[in-house]
């Protein structure tokens, strides 16, 4: 049995030239809570875990990454043009062109700060998961779902959610995933919390994480 976590996105804002959101992304704020919630759990129950980064940086930041993560494999991307799209599908084609049969795959968010382990909660046999649904209104319109984490219950998961990234026209890709992949009849797709919450919210609104964002 094996396990890998992905983690993807922005992992150092100050490294990156032309950011200009309200906050800073800093993953040393969450460095602990991915040791101790994403890849000790998965270590301990799998008997190891590969880890996999994509992401946006010059090659000092890489090598800081590697001493934190130990990556099987990482990729840096140039950050103009980009989007939630790119770091995501760059970042399963890493885990997918390992050539291994991993039974569950983690794939989160950098900014995203754990507070109990996404793969102690319920996880969708064969399927996807995702942590909640995201607020009300774009539930019932765009099945538009929470984009802090997926857990993957194994490889076909992983490739189906793969092939509906590469087909997203939008930026904010993750989060209205849900409805393409319903297309999947043969890949189910549920979620660790069975409420409907906002991930970015500033509040802890579920015991599990939240956005790890500080003002600039």
């Amino acid at each position: 049995m094996s396990a890998a976590v992905l983690f993807r996105g922005v992992s150092d804002s100050s490294r990156i030239q032309g950011w200009d959101r309200p906050w800073r992304i800093d993953y040393c704020r969450c460095l602990e809570s991915h040791r101790r919630f994403l890849i000790e759990p998965l270590r301990d129950r799998f008997g190891g875990v590969d880890v996999f980064i994509s992401t946006y940086g010059d090659d000092t930041l890489r090598a800081k990454l590697t001493d934190d993560y130990g990556p099987r494999d990482i990729v840096m991307l140039e950050f103009p043009g980009s989007n939630q799209r790119r770091t995501a599908l760059t970042g399963l084609i890493l885990v997918l062109g390992a050539r291994v049969e991993y039974d569950l795959v983690v794939m989160s968010r950098f900014d995203a700060e754990f507070f109990q382990s996404p793969v102690d909660l319920p996880v969708t046999p064969g399927g996807i998961t995702y942590p909640f649904r995201e607020l009300e209104a774009c539930w019932r319109e765009h099945r538009k779902v929470s984009d802090s984490y997926q857990v993957f219950d194994g490889m076909k998961a992983v490739a189906a959610f793969a092939m509906v990234v590469s087909e997203l026209k939008i930026d904010s890709c993750v989060h209205y995933t849900y409805k393409l992949v319903e297309k999947h009849r043969d890949v189910p797709q549920g979620f660790s919390m069975d409420h409907i919450g906002d991930s970015n919210t500033d509040k802890l609104s579920n015991p599990t994480f939240k956005l790890a964002r500080v003002p600039r």
